[in-house]
Parts: C-alpha cells; sequence; structure tokens
C-alpha cells in the first residue's frame, strides 16, 4: 500500500487524550483495588485447600493478572468449562494464546511441561469485584473437585 497525507481523526486523538486522563487520574486507586483483589484470590484459593502452584514473582507483578498451575488439570479443560458457567480466563501466556505448545515464560521459571499445560491466566478489570473473585474460587473448586 501505499500512503497519502490526510486529515488527522480529531475525534479519535481527543478520544485518547479522555482515556489517559482517566488512566492517569484513577491509577492509584485501580493499583490499590488490584492488590486487595489479587490478596483476595489467593486467600480464596488457599481457603479451599486447591492444589495449585502460584506462577510469578511474590514481590514483582502486575496485580490484575493471576497465574496458575493446577496439577493434574488440563488447562484448556479448565478455561472451556468455566467459560460454559459464564467465568472467562486462559491458559499459558497471552503472548502465546493462538499456540497450542506450553507457555515458555513458565516453562523458563522452571515449571514443567504439564504444570505449563494445566494454568490458568486469570485476569481483572476496573468492574471486577470481591462477589466475583468468591465466585470464581467457588465455581474452580467445583468443577476441580467433580
Amino acid at each position: 500500500g501505499t500512503l497519502r497525507p490526510g486529515t488527522e481523526s480529531i475525534d479519535s486523538i481527543c478520544g485518547m487524550a479522555e482515556a489517559l486522563a482517566i488512566v492517569k487520574s484513577s491509577r492509584k486507586n485501580d493499583i490499590d483495588n488490584f492488590k486487595k483483589l489479587h490478596r483476595l484470590m489467593i486467600q480464596e484459593l488457599d481457603s479451599k485447600s486447591l492444589n495449585y502452584i502460584y506462577n510469578g514473582s511474590n514481590k514483582d507483578k502486575i496485580y490484575n493478572i493471576i497465574n496458575i498451575s493446577l496439577p493434574g488439570n488440563n488447562g484448556e479443560d479448565l478455561v472451556a468449562r468455566l467459560d460454559a458457567i459464564g467465568f472467562e480466563v486462559a491458559t499459558g501466556a497471552a503472548c502465546e494464546a493462538s499456540n497450542d505448545e506450553p507457555s515458555k515464560a513458565l516453562l523458563a521459571i522452571g515449571r514443567s511441561k504439564k504444570q505449563a499445560q494445566g494454568s490458568l491466566r486469570i485476569s481483572m478489570g476496573r468492574s471486577t469485584t470481591e462477589e466475583d473473585i468468591k465466585r470464581f474460587v467457588e465455581a474452580l473448586s467445583g468443577i476441580i473437585r467433580a
């Protein structure tokens, strides 16, 4: 294709500027909320005595994403079963979502191929609530124990 000069999309530029202003003004609250939800997710997983491996650093992390391996479970099966009851999660790493191979990131931190294939990547957003976390862990626990 060729490039042509044209008028910039002022609507898009203004929309992006507004989106960035919202992110900047809510950043501190978002981080605090995601830290709280992250802690709650771990507490809920522990309270169900689920056999899981936390994949990631205990110090350096993005709090709105949790990755866990569930030994003895297939991540793709868990994703399908959770999706069927309204929870959208993924397995592996986002950059490898279309790849059937185990996550290179999980293999690099020492997970076995089987552990990597039994992983779930759980993302939270601004609309995620404490009740959502509790319902999710309850559903995951029921699937694993079924």
